[in-house]
């Protein structure tokens, strides 16, 4: 009952935030209030969530593993998104667009997340830290929108490719750092223990693979919503007024 309850409050949660973005569109001054206050909120429920894990599974090395910002690509983004904001307008340009292209599955995640794992698992499974997963999935997914709608972010094909091309590098990085330290960061271990969100495919080439295809095609298909989104959030001019008939 709990998972379900969980599931029912983070959709209305997404669906709240996704109807208030265009009301604070047009009433905040400054849109990097609402860029630190939901990446803000990322990190203040992703540490929450390390706590609170940690406190549950006693701090195991396993659950350290797990929740630590280099474990997979939604932590580091949870980890990062804030101090982004005071970074050149070079970095922020590219970190913003991977993050307004990953709408998709971080609202995904973050309102059926747990759900899925209940009835893969068990239903009757549910601890508070659930919760926290979801909000700092919901405030990425949020963010994302709101770079969309607030033209913070370059919907062109070249800076989607630009951007891609740096995500790529920073995967390899950490293939090539796993391959001479023997880790296992985002789950890139040629040694075992290599996953997909905890789900194994093997050999790990074809789990490396996978994860390329998987995450571009999430990337390419939210670059598609954002454009609609964009076009969606673009005033319409009035139309001009009719001219009176000279008397």
């Amino acid at each position: 009952m709990g998972i379900i309850i969980q599931c029912i409050i983070s959709v209305l949660i997404f669906i709240g935030g996704v109807i208030l973005l265009p009301f604070l569109k047009k009433k905040v001054q400054d849109v990097r209030i609402v860029n630190y206050a939901l990446s803000g909120a990322a990190l203040f429920f992703y540490i929450l969530l390390i706590i609170s894990d940690g406190v549950y599974h006693h701090w195991d090395a396993e659950t350290i593993a797990d929740v630590n910002p280099l474990s997979k690509l939604s932590p580091f983004v949870f980890a990062t998104a804030l101090f982004i904001n005071f970074t050149p307008n070079a970095v922020k340009r590219y970190y913003f667009t991977i993050i307004s292209t990953l709408i998709i599955p971080m609202a995904c995640v973050g309102m059926f997340a747990a759900l899925t794992d209940g009835l893969m698992n068990d239903m009757s499974y549910f601890v508070i830290w659930m919760y926290f997963d979801s909000f700092s999935h919901i405030a990425i997914a949020l963010l994302g929108i709101w770079l969309v709608i607030t033209d913070q972010i370059s919907l062109e094909r070249k800076t989607l490719f630009q951007s891609l091309g740096i995500l790529y590098s920073f995967l390899l990085i950490l293939i090539v750092v796993n391959l001479i330290f023997k880790t296992n960061f985002f789950g890139f271990s040629v040694y075992g223990g290599h996953h997909i969100y905890a789900v194994v495919i093997d050999p790990w080439i074809l789990s490396f693979v996978t994860y390329f295809a998987g995450l571009t095609a999430f990337v390419v298909g939210d670059w598609f919503l954002c454009k609609a989104i964009a076009s969606r959030s673009k005033p319409t001019a009035d139309p001009p007024e009719k001219q009176q008939p000279l008397t």
